[in-house]
C-alpha cells in the first residue's frame, strides 16, 4: 500500500462536474503557488488540456478499464510525489467491482477526504477542496 507524501483529495460525482471541479481547483491552487498533481482518466484529458505548468496530469487509463486503472494507480501517485506535487486531486473511478477497490485505495490515501460534487454545485465542491488543502498550511 502506497500513501503519497502530498495531501490527496478524492473527487466523486458526475463526470462533467468532476472535470469542472478538478480543473477549477487545480487552477486556484496553482495560482496560490501550489504544485498540483491530478490523477484522472483518459476521458478527462481533453477537458483538462489548458492547465498551468504547476499542474501535472497522471492518466490511469480509461474509466471502462478498471484493471488498467488499478494497475497504474500506485505508479501515478508516486509520479505525482516525485514531480513535487504538494497536493494531489484524484477523480473517483466508481463503486462497482475493481473500481470500488481503486476508490478504497484512494480514499485511504486521502485519509477520508472525499468531496462529492453534483452538477450545479461545482463552486461548493471547489470550496470544500480548498478548505481541506488550506488546512495543511
Amino acid at each position: 500500500h502506497y500513501s503519497p507524501l502530498a495531501r490527496l483529495v478524492l473527487v466523486a460525482g458526475a463526470d462533467a462536474a468532476v472535470r469542472s471541479v478538478l480543473g477549477a481547483a487545480a487552477r486556484a491552487l496553482a495560482a496560490g503557488g501550489r504544485q498540483v498533481g491530478l490523477v484522472v482518466a483518459e476521458e478527462d484529458l481533453p477537458a483538462l488540456a489548458d492547465l498551468p505548468a504547476e499542474v501535472s496530469l497522471e492518466a490511469l487509463g480509461s474509466i471502462a478499464d478498471a484493471p488498467g486503472v488499478a494497475r497504474n494507480l500506485f505508479a501515478a501517485l508516486r509520479a505525482a510525489d516525485v514531480g513535487g506535487a504538494g497536493v494531489i486531486l484524484a477523480r473517483d473511478f466508481g463503486e462497482s467491482g475493481l473500481a470500488f477497490a481503486v476508490r478504497d485505495r484512494l480514499r485511504r490515501a486521502a485519509a477520508g477526504h472525499m468531496v462529492e460534487v453534483t452538477p450545479g454545485e461545482v463552486e461548493a465542491a471547489m470550496t470544500a477542496i480548498l478548505e481541506v488543502v488550506e488546512g495543511d498550511r
